[in-house]
Formats: structure tokens, C-alpha cells, sequence
């Protein structure tokens, strides 16, 4: 009866991440998401730079996903000055410079 009445705790490990899974979630190379990984907080299982085992927790990518938000700028148009954008033209010959063949 002694068991019964001590409570348990058990602590619940979040999944983590590897490289391949960001990069799947992200939709960027692994390359990329190893860069991404060690630009934020992170978790190196491994012993050392040399021999590094990145991983990262969902809540980790979350938090870098959404500081990577961005609201887009809309240019304020009003009636008394309305904005202009102007026309660009090419400038030059046309012509194409090229390189020397070897």
C-alpha cells in the first residue's frame, strides 16, 4: 500500500529533430537546415564540432519560424499625392560582353 500512496512523476521527453526532419518541415536541404540549426538554440549530442549530432525540439523550429515572419510593406496611397513608380529603361549598346575562350 506504501506504493499507492507515493505519486510517480514522469517527464515527458519533446521529440527531437534531425537535420533530415527540418529540412523535410522547412523544405530547404539538409545543408541549409544543419546552417538553420546551429543559428539557433540547439541541442549537439555529439562529442564535438568534429563529430556533431544536431537536434532541435518542435518548439525550438517553432519559435525560429515565427521570428522569421514577415508582415510585407504596402506603399500608403493617397488621393492628394498619388505615388508614381517610375518606368526603367535598359541603358547600354545591347551588346554582351564576353569571355575570352581558353
Amino acid at each position: 500500500m506504501a506504493n499507492q500512496s507515493q505519486q510517480q512523476t514522469i517527464t515527458v521527453i519533446p521529440r527531437l529533430l534531425t537535420s533530415a526532419d527540418v529540412a523535410e518541415r522547412l523544405q530547404v536541404n539538409i545543408r541549409t537546415a544543419q546552417k538553420i540549426m546551429r543559428s539557433i538554440l540547439h541541442i549537439n549530442i555529439g562529442t564535438g564540432k568534429k563529430n556533431e549530432h544536431l537536434r532541435i525540439t518542435e518548439d525550438m523550429l517553432e519559435e525560429y519560424i515565427n521570428a522569421r515572419i514577415v508582415m510585407p510593406s504596402r506603399p500608403v496611397l493617397s488621393n492628394k499625392n498619388p505615388q508614381i513608380v517610375p518606368q526603367i529603361r535598359a541603358a547600354g549598346t545591347g551588346k554582351i560582353a564576353r569571355r575570352p575562350v581558353r
